[in-house]
């Protein structure tokens, strides 16, 4: 989960800057943060996107020009292609706020691969409670980051319940494919000894399985061919990237369809 800071002037003929030449994660255009602050959130937010592959673009712009906040920042999202193209896992914090005025508002743009755990209700209660409590101190650092956690906190709880599930599902599968083997071997038996028995009815020695026998063989081995318990999941879960690796690749191609929330203060 990679985390973009954008902060620039919008007009009313173009409310979304041009997706950057060199794309980065933190783009303070609006001047909200200082350059070791910048460093430490694009360190930070390249670590989440190598170890999830989700993408969340926070952008902070000094002006929008009365451009409603919501759809300036589903056009971020949308425009600039945040998240995957297979998973379109994107989320964009935007922030309003002129440097030296009084107030501004913030808005949370989400992914569809992302909207069944980053609901709107969660995103309203982050913007509330974790960042504007900051933006009213002129803290916007603080209100990014605690923002970025409690999104990045969101997103695990999401994971692991999946993953919970995952295991259960897995044990089953693994007990039915087990009774699966034992009966499959059983029927080898079966079968194996009857064609060493006795003449049948007609009088000859049974050469080989019965059709109906075939048939129980067939859908066994067919059952266990398509049974196996494939990997879902956004992304590549939350395995090894870590942080490091060389700095941010790129937005994937991710599109959104309006969930989210927003607030001002």
């Amino acid at each position: 989960m990679a985390v973009c800071v954008l902060g620039v002037s919008l007009s009313l003929e173009a409310q979304v800057p041009e997706r950057p030449a060199v794309q980065r994660l933190v783009n303070d255009f609006a001047g909200l943060f200082t350059p070791a602050e910048k460093e430490s959130l694009e360190t930070e937010l390249v670590g989440i996107d190598d170890s999830t592959s989700n993408q969340i673009c926070v952008v902070t712009v000094s002006d929008l020009q009365g451009e409603d906040i919501n759809m300036a920042a589903q056009q971020v999202l949308v425009g600039w292609g945040v998240g995957t193209a297979r998973n379109n896992n994107g989320v964009v914090l935007l922030v309003e706020h002129t440097p030296g005025l009084p107030g501004g508002q913030v808005a949370i743009s989400v992914g569809y691969g992302l909207e069944g755990v980053l609901t709107d209700a969660l995103s309203k209660r982050i913007i509330t409670y974790d960042m504007i409590p900051f933006f009213r101190e002129d803290r916007y650092y603080e209100g990014i980051r605690a923002g970025i956690n409690s999104i990045r906190a969101v997103v695990v709880g999401e994971y692991n319940t999946a993953r919970e599930g995952n295991d259960k599902t897995a044990g089953a599968v693994a007990v039915l494919t087990l009774l699966s083997i034992l009966l499959f071997f059983f029927l080898i038996i079966y079968i194996a000894n009857k064609r060493k028995g006795p003449t049948n009815l007609g009088g000859s020695n049974r050469k080989g399985p019965s059709m109906l026998e075939l048939m129980i063989l067939a859908n066994l081995l067919g059952g266990r061919s398509r049974g196996g318990f494939g990997t879902g999941g956004f992304g590549g879960g939350f395995g090894g990237g870590g942080f490091g690796g060389g700095g941010f690749g790129g937005f994937g191609g991710g599109l959104g369809g309006g969930g989210g929330a927003s607030g001002s203060w």
